[in-house]
């Protein structure tokens, strides 16, 4: 006696395992695209950011070259604010004196040494840049 099989739904049942893959491939590409995109998105705000931090940096050497460095329109001291005349709109921009201008003297030449730490927050995202230096005048 032979014993027949019956395979009229198999081709049904492949395509469907095969319909199920490609849709998990779809949707793992198209998740991979928006993370990249969302990502990408906060890189340039950061970078919006830290290029606000260096442009104030920036400023504030020129306004210790030129002897104009000031908090709350006087001398700066350890702590105090600087005065920034320069800011983005959408940036709070703060650059403070971390510690008193040191005068040293090497080798027979007087230095000043100034340590500054300058914050830049974009408004409305939240993203902050903080950049500490230090920086010697002769």
């Amino acid at each position: 006696m032979m014993i027949k099989s019956n395979e009229k739904g198999m081709a049904l049942l492949v395509t469907l395992v095969l319909s199920f893959v490609a849709l998990g491939f779809i949707a793992a590409i198209l998740y991979l695209l928006n993370t990249s995109t969302s990502g990408s998105g906060a890189t340039k705000r950061y970078s919006m950011a830290l290029e606000t931090a260096k442009g104030v940096s920036d400023y504030v050497v020129e306004k210790i070259l030129s002897d104009d460095l000031k908090c709350s329109g006087s001398s700066c001291d350890s702590g105090e604010s600087i005065d920034i005349d320069i800011a983005p709109p959408d940036h709070n921009v703060n650059a403070k004196m971390l510690s008193d201008p040191k005068k040293v003297t090497l080798s027979g030449v007087d230095y000043t040494i100034y340590s500054i730490r300058v914050e830049a927050e974009n408004n409305k995202t939240n993203d902050k840049a903080i950049i500490e230096f230090v920086y010697r005048t002769y």
